[in-house]
């Protein structure tokens, strides 16, 4: 089971079902990147001593490009507005395209 992470505990986290921005991943071309009905651990800080926070069900996927996310679902996604997203993001050169993921929480071991 693959692991997404956060860097902040969102307040989105505590809702049934809830939406994340990625970007596609690096090996994506060899089919690798997020999909739908994909069951992945949630954990916050996954590149230090992580904790998990659960089990979480990808239940859709969407591919979109960056200039087309709207502030509805950059305030969805915890943030402001859509500005503060794309600051938080640090859009690298080059990338247009980012994926709309939708979860739906299956069990969770750690309260948010």
């Amino acid at each position: 089971m693959r692991i997404l992470g956060f860097s902040r505990k969102w307040s989105k986290l505590n809702q049934d079902k809830f939406t994340t921005f990625r970007y596609p991943r690096k090996d994506s071309y060899r089919g690798m990147d997020w999909h739908g009905g994909e069951d992945v651990q949630i954990v916050y800080r996954p590149r230090h001593e992580h904790e998990v926070l659960g089990v979480a069900k990808i239940i859709s996927k969407e591919t979109k490009q960056c200039q087309m996310i709207t502030d509805i679902e950059a305030i969805a996604d915890g943030f402001q507005e859509v500005g503060e997203m794309m600051d938080f993001l640090g859009l690298p050169v080059g990338y247009e395209w980012i994926n709309k993921l939708t979860l739906r929480w299956i069990e969770r071991q750690a309260c948010v």
